[in-house]
């Protein structure tokens, strides 16, 4: 979970749940600690999902029995969140607005737009945040390909100087 704010308007990315390590007897699950964003005065905006693996969403249904805000994420981390909020007993509620790749949304003083990155789950995004004081690019979790080089959803990117494809006609 991380969260960017300005002048007590709370934007968060992502609200996933850790699994216990081996010295942590007894424990089930490890969920963020969204007490700051309870307190203060501050006013929780929305909650943005960069993809749908559980260190990203499996805390989130925890986390909006207390906070009732809308939720950003792509089809494919909305249909993985969903059985989770209905095993809850709080889908009906839930305030989900999906975006695509390439898609800006405005949240209050932020300005998000949504960038294809490529992961070992399809539909996962970065995101570039305008603030009023400026750009903020959260890239979440990516995969580079086998080469070292970024990969893209196509496969690997050509080396520089490469094209992808056949050779335009003379």
């Amino acid at each position: 979970m991380w969260a960017l704010e300005w002048e007590n308007k709370v934007f968060v990315v992502d609200a996933g749940l850790m699994f216990p390590q081996e010295d942590m007897l007894g424990i089930d699950l490890v969920l963020p600690d969204i007490s700051y964003l309870l307190h203060g005065g501050r006013e929780v905006l929305g909650i943005f999902l960069t993809h749908g693996h559980e260190d990203h969403i499996g805390g989130l249904p925890y986390a909006l029995k207390k906070l009732n805000v809308p939720v950003y994420g792509t089809r494919l981390t909305l249909g993985l969140l969903k059985p989770k909020l209905r095993e809850h007993r709080i889908l009906r509620e839930s305030d989900l607005r999906e975006v695509r790749v390439g898609d800006t949304v405005q949240v209050g003083p932020f300005r998000v737009e949504t960038i294809a990155v490529c992961h070992s789950i399809p539909d996962a995004v970065a995101l570039a945040i305008e603030t009023p004081v400026g750009r903020v690019v959260y890239t979440s979790d990516f995969k580079l390909g086998a080469t070292g080089r970024p990969s893209n959803r196509h496969g690997s990117v050509p080396p520089p100087g490469r094209r992808r494809g056949p050779a335009p006609a003379q």
